[in-house]
């Protein structure tokens, strides 16, 4: 809950100091990754956001 009203107050002033048609927090791929600047180590690049960001999803592990 904490995460979506940082989320949610960043967007906020984003929108406030930009055109505001851009979240950081935005989902991207569907719904399946997170719009990041860098990805975490668990994730991997599946696309490209608007302003530089990367769409992040997380890596699948294939270890049996």
């Amino acid at each position: 809950m904490l995460s979506f009203l940082f989320c949610f107050a960043f967007f906020f002033i984003l929108a406030q100091f930009l055109s505001g048609e851009f979240a950081v927090c935005e989902p991207c791929w569907l719904g399946r990754g997170k719009c990041r600047r860098i990805c975490t180590e668990d994730e991997k690049v599946v696309g490209n956001c608007k302003m530089n960001f990367f769409c992040c999803r997380r890596r699948i592990s294939t270890k049996h």
